[in-house]
């Protein structure tokens, strides 16, 4: 991960420092880590997509998606 320090201090440009920092324990190796960050739902249970654009409603048993993209 990686992001301002805190608490956040502009240095003598007005950036502020960036740094790269561990979210983990210590001992824990980086490919024993699963976090995902989405929910995986079966393709079969989802009947409409939601958007900013508008919403699409299965049909057929697809999705046209041209009217929210």
């Amino acid at each position: 991960m990686r992001g301002a320090l805190y608490p956040p201090t502009p240095d003598t440009n007005g950036k502020y420092p960036q740094a790269t920092v561990i979210v983990t324990p210590l001992e824990m190796k980086p490919e024993g880590v699963y976090n995902p960050s989405f929910d995986v739902t079966p393709a079969e249970l989802i009947t409409a997509i939601v958007t900013e654009k508008g919403v699409t409603v299965k049909e057929n048993g697809a999705f046209d998606l041209s009217a929210v993209l």
